[in-house]
């Protein structure tokens, strides 16, 4: 593997042209991560920065960012060979932090995942259950994801116990924008999409937006995020 450039974010325009900052990443087709997509994200532009690898040697695509002006671009190297002995020889290379792995698809675990797919390439023995039935021990809320977005973000939440969720978007001048969510929700972890559209329909203007929610007797909690027409 060799490192082609350290910026994936500055390989697609950075600052200056709106370069990628949360890449979709998928496997590449017959790869150890055939069929997971994940986006990449660091919470900044600056720790947005990672690698571009490419393939030397018996190095083989595992991981491919979005194609850029007709160009591929790779986050992931595999080998997979016979040592001297006649044992499997693997490895993996990423050009990015197992952290900074987030979810591209509702309902999915996609660092746990990775991480089993790893494991598996590796023959290593692994519980393929991958699901998380416990239930959250506090009330909470995440910061959305992606931020800034363009055109949905997802808001994740965490209620310890079954009651009314009030989740609502607000403009910087207090005035409510959107409601998300206005009823009664079992316990558990949930996420809610906004799609950038107020109560009425209509698209509304780049900005900063506050996303609040009211949950149980006495949770409030409120986050600000920032949409990029």
């Amino acid at each position: 593997v060799t490192l082609e450039n350290r910026s994936y974010y500055n390989m697609t325009g950075g600052r200056e042209a709106g370069g990628t900052v949360t890449p979709l990443v998928v496997g590449v087709t017959g790869g150890p991560y055939d069929g997971l997509s994940y986006y990449t994200y660091g919470g900044c532009q600056i720790v947005n920065d990672f690698d571009v690898l490419e393939r030397t040697g018996p190095g083989m695509y595992a991981l491919q960012y979005p194609d850029y002006n007709s160009l591929s671009y790779y986050a992931g190297i595999f080998t997979d060979q016979l040592n001297s002995a006649g044992q499997p020889l693997r490895t993996v290379w990423a050009g990015h932090s197992f952290m900074l792995i987030r979810d591209a698809v509702q309902g999915t675990l996609a660092r746990n995942e990775f991480l089993a797919a790893t494991y598996e390439f590796f023959e290593v023995g692994i519980n393929l259950d991958i699901t998380d039935t416990e239930l959250p021990k506090a009330y909470s809320l995440a910061q959305n994801f992606p931020n800034p977005f363009n055109p949905s973000t997802r808001i994740s939440f965490a209620l310890p116990r079954k009651g009314h969720v009030n989740l609502k978007i607000y403009n910087v001048a207090g005035q409510l924008v959107k409601t998300l969510q206005d009823g009664v929700m079992d316990a558990g972890s949930h996420e809610l999409t906004w799609d950038g559209s107020n109560n009425l329909g209509t698209s509304v203007a780049s900005g900063v937006y506050f996303y609040k929610i009211s949950a149980g007797k006495d949770y409030e909690n409120m986050k600000k995020m920032v949409l990029l027409r």
